[in-house]
């Protein structure tokens, strides 16, 4: 979960190898959550060099009004994979934006 304002850090690791060039699109998807009121739109191309195992996408939030026990989230895709590349096990992942993280001490992340 990300509390509302702060980005969503998304760590997209690389399996089964590093030889070679790949490359695949990482979407975001509305849930609960609209792009524009809740989250950023983000559609981006990862590519991955040669022996490059992981790559981190950061997907903006927005400080939406509302209460702070409101609860949002929006999907991440990662789809059309080249080289004879897969995606693997978790191709799609929610994102939970919250009004306020509770119960969590200070700095430390959800």
């Amino acid at each position: 979960a990300v509390k509302k304002g702060d980005p969503a850090q998304i760590v997209v690791k690389r399996k089964g190898g590093s030889k070679g060039r790949t490359s695949l699109k990482f979407i975001t998807e509305p849930g609960t959550g609209v792009h524009g009121k809740v989250y950023k739109d983000t559609n981006v191309t990862l590519e991955f060099a040669d022996g490059e195992t992981e790559k981190t996408v950061q997907v903006p939030t927005l400080d939406f009004a509302g209460k702070a026990t409101d609860v949002y989230d929006f999907q991440v895709k990662l789809l059309h994979p080249d080289q004879g590349s897969l995606v693997g096990f978790i191709p799609e992942l929610t994102v939970q934006v919250m009004g306020e993280i509770v119960g969590q001490p200070e700095g430390k992340e959800a």
